[in-house]
Protein backbone atom coordinates (compact mmCIF):
# COMPACT_ATOMS: atom_id res chain seq x y z
CA UNK A 1 0.00 0.00 0.00
CA UNK A 2 2.85 2.36 0.98
CA UNK A 3 4.39 1.98 -3.20
CA UNK A 4 0.82 3.00 -4.44
CA UNK A 5 0.39 5.83 -1.65
CA UNK A 6 4.15 7.29 -2.95
CA UNK A 7 3.07 6.36 -6.49
CA UNK A 8 -0.06 8.25 -6.68
CA UNK A 9 1.08 11.17 -4.86
CA UNK A 10 3.55 11.77 -7.57
CA UNK A 11 1.79 11.16 -10.29
CA UNK A 12 -0.80 13.81 -8.69
CA UNK A 13 3.07 16.25 -8.39
CA UNK A 14 3.60 15.62 -12.27
CA UNK A 15 0.23 16.09 -13.46
CA UNK A 16 -0.10 19.08 -11.54
CA UNK A 17 3.35 20.93 -12.18
CA UNK A 18 3.19 20.03 -16.02
CA UNK A 19 -0.81 21.54 -16.02
CA UNK A 20 0.60 24.78 -14.04
CA UNK A 21 3.62 25.11 -16.60
CA UNK A 22 1.26 24.64 -19.63
CA UNK A 23 -1.10 27.00 -18.49
CA UNK A 24 0.76 30.04 -16.87
CA UNK A 25 1.21 32.05 -20.17
CA UNK A 26 -2.77 32.16 -19.89
CA UNK A 27 -2.86 33.46 -16.19
CA UNK A 28 -4.56 36.76 -17.36
CA UNK A 29 -8.01 34.93 -17.16
CA UNK A 30 -9.59 34.86 -13.53
CA UNK A 31 -10.41 30.84 -14.54
CA UNK A 32 -7.34 29.80 -15.50
CA UNK A 33 -5.32 31.66 -12.52
CA UNK A 34 -7.65 30.11 -9.75
CA UNK A 35 -6.82 26.80 -11.41
CA UNK A 36 -2.95 27.48 -11.66
CA UNK A 37 -3.27 28.55 -7.74
CA UNK A 38 -4.94 25.63 -6.92
CA UNK A 39 -2.51 23.24 -8.65
CA UNK A 40 -0.14 25.49 -6.96
CA UNK A 41 -1.29 24.28 -3.59
CA UNK A 42 -1.69 20.66 -4.88
CA UNK A 43 1.98 20.61 -5.51
CA UNK A 44 2.66 22.06 -2.45
CA UNK A 45 0.61 19.08 -0.70
CA UNK A 46 2.08 16.39 -2.73
CA UNK A 47 6.03 17.72 -1.10
CA UNK A 48 5.04 18.36 1.91
CA UNK A 49 3.91 14.45 2.13
CA UNK A 50 7.09 13.36 -0.04
CA UNK A 51 8.93 15.29 2.79
CA UNK A 52 6.97 13.67 5.54
CA UNK A 53 7.21 9.98 4.26
CA UNK A 54 11.12 10.75 3.87
CA UNK A 55 12.01 11.98 6.80
CA UNK A 56 12.90 10.24 10.32
CA UNK A 57 12.78 13.01 13.08
CA UNK A 58 9.30 13.02 14.13
CA UNK A 59 9.38 16.58 15.04
CA UNK A 60 9.41 17.26 11.07
CA UNK A 61 6.96 14.41 10.36
CA UNK A 62 4.81 16.44 12.82
CA UNK A 63 5.74 20.23 11.05
CA UNK A 64 5.00 19.17 7.65
CA UNK A 65 1.80 17.30 8.69
CA UNK A 66 0.68 20.63 9.75
CA UNK A 67 2.16 23.07 7.12
CA UNK A 68 -0.19 21.20 4.56
CA UNK A 69 -2.80 22.95 6.66
CA UNK A 70 -2.08 26.20 5.84
CA UNK A 71 -3.23 25.90 2.06
CA UNK A 72 -5.66 22.99 2.26
CA UNK A 73 -8.64 24.90 3.70
CA UNK A 74 -8.45 27.81 0.32
CA UNK A 75 -8.40 24.61 -2.10
CA UNK A 76 -12.29 24.19 -1.47
CA UNK A 77 -13.48 27.50 -2.09
CA UNK A 78 -11.17 28.53 -4.77
CA UNK A 79 -12.69 24.81 -6.44
CA UNK A 80 -16.23 26.08 -5.87
CA UNK A 81 -15.37 29.82 -7.76
CA UNK A 82 -13.01 27.34 -10.66
CA UNK A 83 -16.74 25.38 -11.02
CA UNK A 84 -18.56 28.60 -11.04
CA UNK A 85 -16.68 30.24 -13.79
CA UNK A 86 -17.01 27.17 -15.80
CA UNK A 87 -20.46 26.51 -15.26
CA UNK A 88 -22.00 29.84 -14.44
CA UNK A 89 -19.91 32.42 -15.72
CA UNK A 90 -22.78 35.09 -16.05
CA UNK A 91 -23.64 34.74 -11.92
CA UNK A 92 -19.41 35.24 -11.38
CA UNK A 93 -20.32 38.93 -11.24
CA UNK A 94 -22.68 39.36 -8.80
CA UNK A 95 -21.17 36.48 -6.65
CA UNK A 96 -17.42 38.03 -6.49
CA UNK A 97 -18.99 40.53 -4.38
CA UNK A 98 -19.33 38.36 -1.91
CA UNK A 99 -16.54 35.70 -2.25
CA UNK A 100 -14.60 37.08 0.83
CA UNK A 101 -16.93 35.57 3.08
CA UNK A 102 -16.03 32.17 1.22
CA UNK A 103 -12.31 32.84 2.49
CA UNK A 104 -13.14 33.70 6.33
CA UNK A 105 -13.00 30.44 7.61
CA UNK A 106 -9.68 29.24 5.90
CA UNK A 107 -7.88 32.60 6.74
CA UNK A 108 -8.42 31.89 10.25
CA UNK A 109 -7.42 28.23 10.17
CA UNK A 110 -4.34 29.33 8.30
CA UNK A 111 -3.34 31.96 10.98
CA UNK A 112 -4.18 29.45 13.68
CA UNK A 113 -1.70 26.35 11.74
CA UNK A 114 0.70 29.48 12.34
CA UNK A 115 0.48 29.91 15.39
CA UNK A 116 0.31 26.05 16.10
CA UNK A 117 3.71 26.20 13.99
CA UNK A 118 5.20 28.60 16.29
CA UNK A 119 4.28 26.30 19.50
CA UNK A 120 1.20 27.65 20.80
CA UNK A 121 -0.70 24.61 22.75
CA UNK A 122 -3.69 26.58 22.54
CA UNK A 123 -3.95 26.66 18.78
CA UNK A 124 -2.79 22.87 18.52
CA UNK A 125 -5.85 21.48 20.36
CA UNK A 126 -8.29 23.60 17.92
CA UNK A 127 -6.40 22.32 14.96
CA UNK A 128 -4.67 18.78 15.02
CA UNK A 129 -2.92 17.44 18.25
CA UNK A 130 -1.81 14.18 19.46
CA UNK A 131 0.74 13.17 16.81
CA UNK A 132 1.90 9.81 16.70
CA UNK A 133 3.68 7.82 14.39
CA UNK A 134 2.07 4.58 12.26
CA UNK A 135 4.63 2.21 11.93
CA UNK A 136 5.93 1.02 9.15
CA UNK A 137 4.02 4.29 7.28
CA UNK A 138 6.17 6.85 7.49
CA UNK A 139 3.60 8.98 8.10
CA UNK A 140 1.53 10.37 11.53
CA UNK A 141 -1.64 10.74 12.27
CA UNK A 142 -3.69 12.81 15.16
CA UNK A 143 -6.82 13.50 16.43
CA UNK A 144 -8.73 16.86 14.95
CA UNK A 145 -9.60 19.85 16.55
CA UNK A 146 -12.79 21.59 16.83
CA UNK A 147 -11.33 24.45 14.74
CA UNK A 148 -10.20 22.13 11.89
CA UNK A 149 -13.43 19.91 12.21
CA UNK A 150 -15.33 23.05 11.57
CA UNK A 151 -13.01 23.84 8.53
CA UNK A 152 -13.84 20.21 7.59
CA UNK A 153 -17.76 20.99 7.59
CA UNK A 154 -17.46 24.02 5.79
CA UNK A 155 -15.42 22.17 2.70
CA UNK A 156 -17.90 19.38 3.59
CA UNK A 157 -21.21 22.20 2.71
CA UNK A 158 -19.24 23.64 -0.08
CA UNK A 159 -18.62 20.35 -2.08
CA UNK A 160 -22.35 19.64 -1.61
CA UNK A 161 -23.73 22.87 -2.86
CA UNK A 162 -21.30 21.36 -5.77
CA UNK A 163 -22.45 18.50 -6.47
CA UNK A 164 -26.22 19.44 -6.11
CA UNK A 165 -25.53 21.91 -8.97
CA UNK A 166 -23.57 19.33 -11.02
CA UNK A 167 -27.02 16.90 -10.84
CA UNK A 168 -28.72 20.34 -12.23
CA UNK A 169 -26.11 20.32 -15.22
CA UNK A 170 -26.91 16.93 -15.26
CA UNK A 171 -30.22 17.48 -16.87
CA UNK A 172 -29.53 21.25 -18.39
CA UNK A 173 -30.60 21.87 -21.91
CA UNK A 174 -27.11 23.27 -22.77
CA UNK A 175 -25.68 20.57 -24.62
CA UNK A 176 -21.62 21.79 -23.85
CA UNK A 177 -22.75 22.02 -19.96
CA UNK A 178 -24.07 18.83 -19.84
CA UNK A 179 -21.38 17.10 -21.06
CA UNK A 180 -18.68 18.89 -18.69
CA UNK A 181 -21.06 18.25 -15.60
CA UNK A 182 -20.98 14.57 -16.80
CA UNK A 183 -17.45 14.18 -16.70
CA UNK A 184 -17.01 16.09 -13.63
CA UNK A 185 -19.60 13.44 -11.56
CA UNK A 186 -17.82 10.90 -13.10
CA UNK A 187 -14.54 12.01 -11.74
CA UNK A 188 -16.14 13.03 -7.88
CA UNK A 189 -17.41 9.48 -7.74
CA UNK A 190 -14.04 7.89 -8.20
CA UNK A 191 -13.00 10.78 -5.42
CA UNK A 192 -16.18 9.86 -3.42
CA UNK A 193 -15.11 6.18 -3.98
CA UNK A 194 -11.52 5.99 -2.94
CA UNK A 195 -12.21 8.06 0.43
CA UNK A 196 -14.96 5.87 1.47
CA UNK A 197 -13.22 2.46 0.71
CA UNK A 198 -10.06 3.80 3.05
CA UNK A 199 -11.83 5.24 5.57
CA UNK A 200 -13.62 1.96 5.93
CA UNK A 201 -10.90 -0.80 4.90
CA UNK A 202 -8.38 1.03 7.31
CA UNK A 203 -9.61 3.07 9.38
CA UNK A 204 -6.65 5.70 9.78
CA UNK A 205 -4.54 8.96 8.32
CA UNK A 206 -2.47 7.17 6.83
CA UNK A 207 -4.35 5.13 4.27
CA UNK A 208 -6.11 7.98 4.23
CA UNK A 209 -3.65 9.73 2.56
CA UNK A 210 -4.08 7.37 -0.59
CA UNK A 211 -7.63 9.51 -1.50
CA UNK A 212 -4.70 11.59 -3.27
CA UNK A 213 -4.83 9.44 -5.88
CA UNK A 214 -8.89 10.51 -6.41
CA UNK A 215 -6.98 14.04 -7.20
CA UNK A 216 -5.61 12.73 -10.36
CA UNK A 217 -8.90 12.10 -12.04
CA UNK A 218 -9.95 15.76 -11.19
CA UNK A 219 -7.32 17.35 -12.43
CA UNK A 220 -7.71 16.12 -15.90
CA UNK A 221 -11.27 16.92 -15.70
CA UNK A 222 -10.42 20.32 -14.75
CA UNK A 223 -7.89 20.27 -17.21
CA UNK A 224 -9.77 19.43 -20.04
CA UNK A 225 -12.41 21.96 -19.30
CA UNK A 226 -10.45 24.73 -19.03
CA UNK A 227 -8.44 23.78 -21.48
CA UNK A 228 -11.96 23.45 -23.73
CA UNK A 229 -13.23 27.02 -22.61
CA UNK A 230 -10.04 28.96 -22.50
CA UNK A 231 -8.78 27.87 -26.02
CA UNK A 232 -11.87 28.25 -27.45
CA UNK A 233 -13.99 30.78 -26.14
CA UNK A 234 -13.06 34.07 -26.69
CA UNK A 235 -14.59 35.74 -23.96
CA UNK A 236 -11.74 34.19 -21.74
CA UNK A 237 -8.89 35.49 -24.03
CA UNK A 238 -9.94 38.56 -25.01
CA UNK A 239 -12.13 41.09 -23.03
CA UNK A 240 -15.42 40.18 -22.46
CA UNK A 241 -17.08 43.76 -22.81
CA UNK A 242 -14.87 43.85 -26.48
CA UNK A 243 -16.17 40.44 -27.55
CA UNK A 244 -19.31 41.08 -26.92
CA UNK A 245 -19.73 44.58 -28.71
CA UNK A 246 -17.88 43.46 -32.04
CA UNK A 247 -19.04 44.97 -34.81
CA UNK A 248 -19.02 41.91 -37.13
CA UNK A 249 -21.23 38.20 -35.78
CA UNK A 250 -18.42 36.43 -34.69
CA UNK A 251 -18.75 32.24 -33.84
CA UNK A 252 -17.60 29.41 -32.17
CA UNK A 253 -17.63 25.89 -33.48
CA UNK A 254 -15.55 22.68 -31.00
CA UNK A 255 -14.59 19.93 -32.88
CA UNK A 256 -17.38 18.10 -32.52
CA UNK A 257 -19.27 20.51 -34.74
CA UNK A 258 -21.00 22.16 -32.01
CA UNK A 259 -21.95 25.84 -31.90
CA UNK A 260 -19.62 26.87 -28.39
CA UNK A 261 -20.12 30.53 -28.35
CA UNK A 262 -21.30 33.31 -30.21
CA UNK A 263 -21.27 37.52 -29.28
CA UNK A 264 -24.14 39.92 -29.29
CA UNK A 265 -24.55 40.39 -33.29
CA UNK A 266 -24.31 36.62 -34.32
CA UNK A 267 -27.18 35.98 -31.68
CA UNK A 268 -29.20 39.03 -32.50
CA UNK A 269 -28.32 37.48 -36.48
CA UNK A 270 -29.33 34.33 -35.86
CA UNK A 271 -31.69 34.30 -33.38
CA UNK A 272 -29.88 32.27 -30.82
CA UNK A 273 -30.78 31.73 -27.05
CA UNK A 274 -28.04 30.28 -24.27
CA UNK A 275 -29.97 27.34 -24.88
CA UNK A 276 -28.90 27.21 -28.33
CA UNK A 277 -24.95 26.94 -27.66
CA UNK A 278 -24.22 23.22 -27.96
CA UNK A 279 -26.98 22.59 -30.77
CA UNK A 280 -24.78 20.32 -34.04
CA UNK A 281 -24.19 22.30 -36.77
CA UNK A 282 -25.33 19.79 -39.10
CA UNK A 283 -28.74 19.61 -37.53
CA UNK A 284 -29.61 23.45 -37.33
CA UNK A 285 -30.21 24.34 -40.98
CA UNK A 286 -29.17 28.08 -40.55
CA UNK A 287 -25.46 26.70 -40.29
CA UNK A 288 -25.31 24.92 -42.84
CA UNK A 289 -22.94 27.15 -44.59
CA UNK A 290 -20.03 26.12 -41.96
CA UNK A 291 -20.99 22.48 -42.41
CA UNK A 292 -19.90 23.29 -46.16
CA UNK A 293 -17.68 26.18 -45.55
CA UNK A 294 -18.95 28.33 -47.86
CA UNK A 295 -17.14 31.85 -48.45
CA UNK A 296 -20.50 33.96 -48.83
CA UNK A 297 -23.20 34.41 -46.95
CA UNK A 298 -27.10 35.48 -47.57
CA UNK A 299 -28.88 35.95 -44.80
CA UNK A 300 -31.66 38.21 -43.55
CA UNK A 301 -31.68 40.33 -46.86
CA UNK A 302 -28.02 41.21 -46.82
CA UNK A 303 -24.65 39.33 -47.85
CA UNK A 304 -21.88 38.36 -45.85
CA UNK A 305 -17.99 37.35 -46.37
CA UNK A 306 -17.42 34.28 -44.38
CA UNK A 307 -14.08 33.89 -42.91
CA UNK A 308 -12.77 30.93 -41.03
CA UNK A 309 -10.01 30.78 -38.64
CA UNK A 310 -8.92 27.06 -37.61
CA UNK A 311 -7.61 26.43 -33.89
CA UNK A 312 -6.31 23.24 -32.77
CA UNK A 313 -9.85 23.12 -30.18
CA UNK A 314 -11.98 24.68 -32.92
CA UNK A 315 -13.13 26.65 -35.51
CA UNK A 316 -13.84 30.77 -34.93
CA UNK A 317 -16.34 32.20 -37.50
CA UNK A 318 -16.07 35.36 -38.41
CA UNK A 319 -19.24 37.49 -40.56
CA UNK A 320 -18.31 40.67 -42.46
CA UNK A 321 -21.21 42.67 -43.97
CA UNK A 322 -20.65 42.89 -47.40
CA UNK A 323 -23.70 44.31 -48.70
CA UNK A 324 -22.90 47.72 -49.19
CA UNK A 325 -20.00 46.96 -50.95
CA UNK A 326 -21.76 44.80 -53.48
CA UNK A 327 -23.57 47.89 -54.23
CA UNK A 328 -21.60 49.60 -54.20
CA UNK A 329 -19.81 47.64 -57.16
CA UNK A 330 -22.63 47.93 -58.94
CA UNK A 331 -23.04 51.49 -58.77
CA UNK A 332 -18.89 51.39 -60.05
CA UNK A 333 -19.79 49.00 -62.83
CA UNK A 334 -22.98 50.92 -64.02
CA UNK A 335 -20.59 54.37 -63.76
CA UNK A 336 -17.40 52.49 -65.79
CA UNK A 337 -20.27 51.52 -68.73
CA UNK A 338 -21.61 55.42 -68.47
CA UNK A 339 -17.68 56.47 -68.60
CA UNK A 340 -17.00 54.07 -71.71
CA UNK A 341 -19.59 55.42 -73.79
CA UNK A 342 -18.87 58.78 -73.23
CA UNK A 343 -15.22 58.03 -73.66
CA UNK A 344 -16.48 56.49 -77.01
CA UNK A 345 -18.32 59.79 -77.96
CA UNK A 346 -15.13 61.73 -76.70
CA UNK A 347 -12.97 59.38 -79.54
CA UNK A 348 -15.13 59.94 -82.26
CA UNK A 349 -15.21 63.95 -81.42
CA UNK A 350 -11.26 63.55 -81.29
CA UNK A 351 -10.92 61.56 -84.39
CA UNK A 352 -13.46 64.16 -86.25
CA UNK A 353 -11.69 67.33 -84.91
CA UNK A 354 -8.03 65.56 -86.28
CA UNK A 355 -9.38 65.25 -89.39
CA UNK A 356 -10.86 68.46 -89.53
CA UNK A 357 -7.25 69.61 -88.43
CA UNK A 358 -5.49 67.97 -90.73
CA UNK A 359 -7.42 68.99 -93.42
CA UNK A 360 -7.13 72.83 -92.67
CA UNK A 361 -3.37 71.80 -91.93
CA UNK A 362 -2.44 70.37 -94.91
CA UNK A 363 -4.61 72.99 -97.19
CA UNK A 364 -2.93 75.80 -95.43
CA UNK A 365 0.51 74.48 -95.84
CA UNK A 366 0.08 74.09 -99.43
CA UNK A 367 -0.55 77.72 -99.53
CA UNK A 368 2.16 78.84 -97.26
CA UNK A 369 4.44 76.38 -99.12
CA UNK A 370 3.73 78.45 -102.64
CA UNK A 371 4.49 82.10 -100.69
CA UNK A 372 7.96 81.07 -99.01
CA UNK A 373 9.09 80.20 -103.11
CA UNK A 374 7.50 82.85 -104.19
CA UNK A 375 9.33 84.91 -101.80
CA UNK A 376 12.65 82.72 -101.59
CA UNK A 377 12.12 83.89 -105.85
CA UNK A 378 12.00 87.65 -105.07
CA UNK A 379 14.51 87.80 -102.46
CA UNK A 380 17.36 86.15 -104.71
CA UNK A 381 16.49 86.97 -108.31
CA UNK A 382 14.97 90.64 -107.75
CA UNK A 383 16.88 93.50 -106.73
CA UNK A 384 15.09 95.00 -103.99
CA UNK A 385 15.44 98.45 -102.38
CA UNK A 386 17.70 98.50 -99.00
CA UNK A 387 14.24 99.67 -97.74
CA UNK A 388 12.20 96.56 -98.36
CA UNK A 389 15.10 94.44 -98.21
CA UNK A 390 14.53 93.83 -93.90
CA UNK A 391 10.82 94.26 -94.40
CA UNK A 392 11.15 90.74 -97.21
CA UNK A 393 13.50 89.39 -94.59
CA UNK A 394 11.06 89.45 -91.74
CA UNK A 395 7.87 88.42 -94.21
CA UNK A 396 9.86 85.51 -95.48
CA UNK A 397 10.73 84.48 -91.67
CA UNK A 398 6.99 84.89 -90.43
CA UNK A 399 5.99 82.58 -93.38
CA UNK A 400 8.60 80.19 -92.52
CA UNK A 401 8.08 79.80 -88.96
CA UNK A 402 4.05 79.79 -89.62
CA UNK A 403 5.34 76.51 -92.39
CA UNK A 404 6.77 74.87 -89.09
CA UNK A 405 3.91 75.21 -86.99
CA UNK A 406 1.47 73.70 -89.62
CA UNK A 407 4.26 70.98 -89.77
CA UNK A 408 3.90 70.41 -85.87
CA UNK A 409 0.54 70.33 -85.96
CA UNK A 410 0.19 67.88 -89.12
CA UNK A 411 2.22 65.67 -86.81
CA UNK A 412 0.21 65.91 -83.55
CA UNK A 413 -2.69 64.75 -86.01
CA UNK A 414 -0.81 61.77 -87.66
CA UNK A 415 1.31 60.57 -84.76
CA UNK A 416 -0.42 57.43 -84.33
CA UNK A 417 0.21 56.28 -87.91
CA UNK A 418 3.59 54.17 -87.95
CA UNK A 419 5.00 53.57 -91.11
CA UNK A 420 8.11 52.17 -92.57
CA UNK A 421 10.15 54.81 -94.05
CA UNK A 422 13.56 55.33 -95.95
CA UNK A 423 15.96 57.20 -93.36
CA UNK A 424 18.24 58.30 -96.31
CA UNK A 425 14.83 59.94 -97.63
CA UNK A 426 13.90 61.82 -94.50
CA UNK A 427 17.61 63.00 -93.77
CA UNK A 428 17.44 64.56 -97.53
CA UNK A 429 13.94 66.49 -96.50
CA UNK A 430 15.26 67.73 -93.63
CA UNK A 431 18.26 69.16 -95.23
CA UNK A 432 15.86 70.34 -97.95
CA UNK A 433 13.37 71.94 -95.71
CA UNK A 434 16.69 74.33 -94.20
CA UNK A 435 18.43 75.13 -96.56
CA UNK A 436 17.21 78.86 -96.82
CA UNK A 437 17.65 78.97 -92.70
CA UNK A 438 21.46 77.71 -93.53
CA UNK A 439 21.69 80.33 -96.16
CA UNK A 440 20.29 82.91 -93.96
CA UNK A 441 22.62 82.40 -90.72
CA UNK A 442 25.82 81.31 -93.20
CA UNK A 443 25.66 77.74 -91.72
CA UNK A 444 26.91 74.47 -93.38
CA UNK A 445 24.93 71.06 -92.42
CA UNK A 446 26.87 68.05 -92.91
CA UNK A 447 25.08 64.97 -92.84
CA UNK A 448 26.72 61.31 -92.07
CA UNK A 449 24.67 58.22 -92.28
CA UNK A 450 26.13 55.26 -90.93
CA UNK A 451 23.12 53.03 -92.91
CA UNK A 452 22.16 54.88 -95.88
CA UNK A 453 20.11 51.60 -97.12
CA UNK A 454 18.57 51.04 -93.91
CA UNK A 455 14.27 51.43 -93.08
CA UNK A 456 13.14 52.00 -89.94
CA UNK A 457 8.92 51.94 -88.91
CA UNK A 458 7.67 54.66 -86.57
CA UNK A 459 5.87 58.00 -86.54
CA UNK A 460 7.72 59.44 -89.79
CA UNK A 461 5.87 62.71 -89.62
CA UNK A 462 6.65 62.89 -85.75
CA UNK A 463 10.13 61.96 -85.92
CA UNK A 464 10.65 64.19 -88.73
CA UNK A 465 8.92 66.96 -86.35
CA UNK A 466 11.74 66.21 -83.94
CA UNK A 467 14.35 66.66 -86.19
CA UNK A 468 13.34 69.56 -87.28
CA UNK A 469 12.99 71.31 -84.14
CA UNK A 470 16.09 70.07 -83.42
CA UNK A 471 18.29 70.46 -86.23
CA UNK A 472 16.64 74.16 -86.44
CA UNK A 473 17.58 75.35 -82.98
CA UNK A 474 21.44 74.15 -83.82
CA UNK A 475 21.52 76.38 -87.06
CA UNK A 476 20.29 79.08 -85.06
CA UNK A 477 22.53 79.12 -82.14
CA UNK A 478 25.46 78.21 -85.19
CA UNK A 479 27.77 81.40 -85.40
CA UNK A 480 28.55 82.17 -88.99
CA UNK A 481 30.77 80.33 -91.21
CA UNK A 482 30.97 77.28 -89.01
CA UNK A 483 28.82 74.08 -89.33
CA UNK A 484 26.44 71.59 -87.85
CA UNK A 485 26.53 68.28 -88.09
CA UNK A 486 24.13 65.10 -88.08
CA UNK A 487 25.17 61.32 -87.33
CA UNK A 488 22.84 59.06 -88.10
CA UNK A 489 22.99 55.19 -87.25
CA UNK A 490 20.57 52.11 -87.09
CA UNK A 491 21.03 49.43 -84.35
CA UNK A 492 18.44 47.90 -82.05
CA UNK A 493 17.34 51.63 -81.67
CA UNK A 494 17.96 54.54 -84.39
CA UNK A 495 20.70 56.70 -82.84
CA UNK A 496 21.22 60.61 -83.82
CA UNK A 497 23.38 62.73 -83.15
CA UNK A 498 23.49 66.96 -83.48
CA UNK A 499 26.32 68.64 -82.64
CA UNK A 500 26.70 72.50 -82.94
CA UNK A 501 29.68 74.81 -83.10
CA UNK A 502 27.43 77.62 -80.66
CA UNK A 503 28.17 79.50 -76.92
CA UNK A 504 26.61 76.21 -75.28
CA UNK A 505 23.85 76.07 -72.63
CA UNK A 506 24.62 77.14 -68.93
CA UNK A 507 24.67 74.73 -66.48
CA UNK A 508 21.63 75.72 -64.75
CA UNK A 509 19.69 75.57 -68.05
CA UNK A 510 21.14 71.91 -69.08
CA UNK A 511 20.26 70.16 -65.66
CA UNK A 512 16.92 71.52 -66.27
CA UNK A 513 16.60 70.27 -69.94
CA UNK A 514 18.25 66.61 -68.13
CA UNK A 515 14.99 66.50 -66.22
CA UNK A 516 11.92 67.23 -68.16
CA UNK A 517 10.27 67.99 -65.04
CA UNK A 518 12.35 70.95 -64.06
CA UNK A 519 12.62 72.07 -67.61
CA UNK A 520 11.50 75.74 -68.71
CA UNK A 521 10.95 78.20 -71.41
CA UNK A 522 14.07 80.50 -71.90
CA UNK A 523 13.97 81.98 -75.44
CA UNK A 524 17.56 83.69 -74.79
CA UNK A 525 18.73 80.59 -75.39
CA UNK A 526 16.31 79.02 -78.11
CA UNK A 527 14.11 76.79 -76.70
CA UNK A 528 10.32 77.67 -77.03
CA UNK A 529 7.21 76.01 -77.62
CA UNK A 530 8.83 73.42 -80.10
CA UNK A 531 11.40 72.27 -77.62
CA UNK A 532 8.27 71.02 -75.57
CA UNK A 533 6.47 69.38 -78.43
CA UNK A 534 10.01 67.35 -79.38
CA UNK A 535 9.86 66.24 -75.37
CA UNK A 536 6.33 65.08 -76.07
CA UNK A 537 6.96 63.57 -79.01
CA UNK A 538 9.83 61.59 -77.79
CA UNK A 539 8.11 60.02 -75.08
CA UNK A 540 5.19 59.18 -77.03
CA UNK A 541 7.73 57.15 -79.52
CA UNK A 542 9.50 55.83 -76.34
CA UNK A 543 12.69 57.06 -77.00
CA UNK A 544 15.61 59.07 -75.23
CA UNK A 545 17.17 62.22 -75.61
CA UNK A 546 20.72 63.56 -74.01
CA UNK A 547 22.23 66.71 -74.00
CA UNK A 548 26.06 67.66 -73.57
CA UNK A 549 27.20 70.81 -73.94
CA UNK A 550 30.27 73.38 -72.48
CA UNK A 551 30.32 77.07 -72.67
CA UNK A 552 32.14 78.20 -75.95
CA UNK A 553 32.54 74.45 -77.21
CA UNK A 554 28.90 73.78 -78.20
CA UNK A 555 25.81 71.58 -77.87
CA UNK A 556 25.83 67.76 -78.56
CA UNK A 557 22.60 65.98 -78.68
CA UNK A 558 21.81 62.54 -78.53
CA UNK A 559 18.36 61.05 -79.70
CA UNK A 560 17.31 57.34 -79.34
CA UNK A 561 13.80 56.29 -80.70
Amino acid sequence: MIFWLKFSNLLTLILASVFCYHLLPFRRSMLTRLYIINLFMVILWSLSIFMTLFTEDIELKILFTKARQLTNPFLTSNWFFVFILIFFRSHWKKLKKVAFLFYILPVITCLSTIFSMAGSLRFEKLLSHSFSPIPGVGLVEYKIGSLLALQFAFSGIIMLIMMSLFVVLLFSKNTRYRQLARLFFLCALIQVALEFYSRSRFGNSAMIQFTVASYTPMLFALYYAIHRLEFLNIKSFSNQVAFENLPTPVITVNPRGEIWDANKKALELFKLTTDDLGSTVSIDHRFDFIQRREQTLRFDEKEYQVDYQNLRMGVIVSLTDISQISELNQELAESNDILKAMNAEILKMTNFNKRIQTVLSHDLSGLLHQMNSSLENIFQNLVIPPAFKNLTESILKTNQSSLNLLKNILSWSYFEEKTEFQIEKLLNEIVHSHEMLLKQHQVKLSVINHSPASVYTTSERALETILRNLVSNAIKNTPRDLSVQMEVMVKDKLEIIIIDQGPGIPRPVLQNLQDETKMTIKSSYGFGIGLQLTFDLIRQLEGTIHFESLPQKGTKVSLKI
